[in-house]
């Protein structure tokens, strides 16, 4: 299993008319999001009271493992992502929840590494049957 604590960055926003500024960025190391906020709570750090934090932690390759969201005090509309990755780097599985609600996006490759097809569960499972397929045509230009 890879280490998802590795390394963390946060980046707090606030909302500025319809766009989201960033306030404050902070690194953050070997910390998990419920200390964080403990820290960023006591710590000093004003949050304006329309706010968003992001805090992304990276696997041993420098990749995304997880992203959290947090929008002000609407914890329905907190997300996390979990990111899992091929030996290729391809994402395989992304796992997206959003309040209490989770989704599974399994991905599959084909030999030359495109985007095959997509299965979506609610389960964690990968069903028998995509959601999605893709193929792909050759183009020659005889020129």
């Amino acid at each position: 299993m890879v280490s998802r604590a590795c390394r963390t960055t946060l980046f707090l926003l606030q909302k500025l008319g319809n766009i989201l500024e960033p306030v404050q960025h902070l690194r953050i190391l070997q910390q998990l999001p419920g200390d964080l906020f403990q820290q960023i709570g006591g710590g000093g750090v004003d949050l304006p009271l329309f706010w968003q934090a992001e805090l992304y932690s990276y696997d041993d390759e420098g990749r995304i493992a997880d992203k959290w969201t947090w929008t002000g005090d609407n914890s329905e509309w907190d997300t996390h992502l979990v990111y899992e990755y091929n030996r290729q780097g391809d994402v395989t599985l992304l796992q997206v929840t959003v309040g209490t609600e989770t989704l599974y996006q399994h991905y599959e490759y084909n030999p030359l590494g495109l985007l095959a097809a997509v299965y979506v569960s609610t389960n964690g499972t990968q069903p028998s049957t995509p959601e999605v397929s893709y193929t792909y045509k050759p183009e020659f230009d005889s020129k």
